[in-house]
Parts: structure tokens; C-alpha cells; sequence
């Protein structure tokens, strides 16, 4: 005779209507909501600046920019897409060509990780929404048998207007 107990625990663990997805469920764009808007600030003679458009139609689109005082401009257009197979941060820096960065982790609200461990330098970039607001952008990787990472700390601001 079986039990219910048993018929129940079953249906739970055969029945797919009942079956746990064992699957994470997969990243969304709208869960990098949080990177929307204009960040900058100024580091000793650098002026830094990154600004976001909410993610619409599959895409997030935003580029950053470093002005140093003695003149020199670095930028590079950036995108954040949903692909067939994930979420990919697209950077174009100046003068140079695309490359892409596949989301491996994410905590909503807070920190996005991009990988790809195939590009020469960064391997990874990391946004991370801090507890004070500020958002820390990190590059790392080996570039040269040696380890590097570089940090942008920036704040919330009204457009053009760095804190």
C-alpha cells in the first residue's frame, strides 16, 4: 500500500508541472536598470564621466569619457545587449575595435560582472552600486604577464554638472 505521503512526494519531485526548476533563471536587461543616468567625477586632473540609457528595445546604450587637464581625451561608446545566448557589454574604445563581455553574474539592484577571458586587456569588468550611491567601475585582467586593475569611482549628478 502506498502511502500519501509517498504519492505526494511523487507528483513533487516527477510531475514537471511540480518539478523545481533546476535552471537558474536567465539575466535580464531590465535588472541593470540601475546603471541608468550620468556619473562622473573629477580625480586630480582627470574630469571622468559615464552616462546610461535605460535599457529599451533589447539594449542599453551609454559611453564614457576621461578629460585630462593637459588636454588629452579618452572615450569609447558603449552598449549593453540582450543576444540568443545572454547579456554582452559591447565597448568601443577610441581608436580601436569592439569587443564584448558576456554578463556571468549579477545581483539586481547592485553589481554586474562581464566576462571574457579571451580579449587581450580588461578580462572582466564589474559595476558595483556602493552603499553611498557611488558607482565603482573596475577593469581587470593580465595584460603583459602582470595583473592589473583599475578603478573609476564616480557619483550620481545632474547631466554635464560632475560633482
Amino acid at each position: 500500500m502506498v502511502s500519501a505521503a509517498a504519492v505526494l512526494l511523487s507528483a513533487v519531485f516527477l510531475c514537471p508541472a511540480f518539478a523545481r526548476d533546476t535552471k537558474a533563471a536567465p539575466f535580464r536587461l531590465q535588472d541593470l536598470s540601475w546603471l541608468t543616468g550620468y556619473w562622473a567625477r573629477e580625480r586630480n586632473d582627470t574630469r571622468i564621466e559615464e552616462c546610461w540609457l535605460e535599457p529599451l528595445g533589447g539594449v542599453m546604450v551609454g559611453v564614457h569619457r576621461d578629460l585630462r587637464d593637459t588636454g588629452g581625451v579618452f572615450y569609447e561608446f558603449l552598449r549593453i545587449e540582450e543576444r540568443a545566448d545572454g547579456i554582452y557589454y559591447v565597448a568601443k574604445p577610441s581608436n580601436q575595435g569592439e569587443a564584448a563581455f558576456r554578463l556571468v553574474a549579477l545581483e539586481a539592484g547592485r553589481k554586474a560582472v562581464f566576462e571574457n577571458k579571451a580579449h587581450d586587456f580588461p578580462q572582466r569588468i564589474v559595476y558595483l552600486l556602493e552603499s553611498d550611491g557611488k558607482l565603482r567601475a573596475t577593469i581587470e585582467g593580465v595584460d603583459d604577464d602582470q595583473d592589473i586593475v583599475e578603478v573609476w569611482l564616480m557619483d550620481r549628478a545632474p547631466l554635464g554638472h560632475a560633482p
